[in-house]
């Protein structure tokens, strides 16, 4: 990959990947708020899947 398709595609992620961190953040914050188990069950699930995508966003800038 050529230093400039890496440029572009670090350009193409950077939102997603901005999107992705203020998802943590709000999903962190409702599950140390939230009191039903169940609820926090899900919240963690969705948290779970928040971090799968960051990891693959965070891989495909460093190319792999």
């Amino acid at each position: 990959m050529t230093p400039e398709q890496k440029r572009q595609i670090e350009m193409l992620i950077e939102t997603p990947q901005n999107h992705t961190s203020t998802l943590l953040t709000l999903l962190s914050t409702w599950c140390a708020a939230e009191e039903d188990n169940e609820t926090r069950n899900m919240i963690s699930i969705a948290l779970t899947v928040a971090c799968q995508i960051k990891e693959s966003l965070d891989k495909a800038v460093e190319g792999k």
